[in-house]
């Protein structure tokens, strides 16, 4: 299995290729092809998120706090839930903070295992619908692009577990590990959570079909 330097180092590559075309064929400005750099990163460690291993989960909760936070709060702005002021900005990223870096994160550790759902074709899918999604309304073409690339990052990502699963032997017989088909795949053993991940995949599809 590829280790965590590998899957950031694939994210940048992808994230920053995508992000060169878009900006030097004007597709996009600046501001936005560095956001499909940062997708790009993102979609290259996503699948880890069900890792048990501390430093990668720490970083990539971390990411997501920040994405999520930057979310929620600008929403809760436009419709006059939250203040733009200094305190109030203060209190809703230090309390999402804790939540997303603590709560969910103990959450998801014990109700997900590694190599589960989470390194599956649909989640990949779902991924890359959720990010369209989000940047839909504002900038289609961002959308389109910033969902390609945390597709295309996630995809590599299930791709490199895949071939970092087989070995050699004798320094030239290719030798397959027991890891070898738990990345690249459309199901998990756990058929309720299989069924659950392919429910809200036709969600995501059905919205993105009203929203284009």
């Amino acid at each position: 299995m590829a280790d965590f330097k590998v899957h950031l180092t694939s994210g940048i590559i992808v994230g920053t290729c995508v992000a060169i075309y878009v900006y030097a064929s004007n597709i996009l400005g600046i501001i936005q092809s560095y956001t499909v750099l940062i997708f790009g990163i993102i979609g290259g460690l996503l699948p880890d998120i069900d890792s048990n291993t501390g430093k990668p989960v720490r970083i990539l909760f971390g990411v997501l706090s920040i994405v999520i936070g930057g979310i929620l709060f600008v929403y809760l702005i436009n419709v006059n839930i939250l203040k733009s002021n200094i305190e109030y900005t203060i209190c809703f990223f230090f309390t999402l903070l804790i939540l997303v870096n603590y709560v969910f994160r103990f959450l998801f550790k014990k109700l997900t295992v590694h190599r589960g759902i989470m390194h599956s074709i649909p989640y990949m899918l779902i991924c890359a619908g959720l990010s369209y999604i989000l940047f839909v309304d504002y900038n289609r073409t961002l959308a389109i692009y910033a969902g390609f690339t945390i597709g295309a990052s996630c995809l590599i990502h299930l791709l490199l577990d895949e071939i970092y699963s087989v070995g050699l032997i004798f320094g030239s017989l290719p030798s397959v590990k027991k890891s070898f088909g738990t990345a690249l795949k459309l199901w998990s053993k756990n058929i309720i959570v299989s069924i659950l991940m392919y429910v809200v995949l036709t969600y995501v599809l059905i919205v993105i079909y009203y929203k284009k």
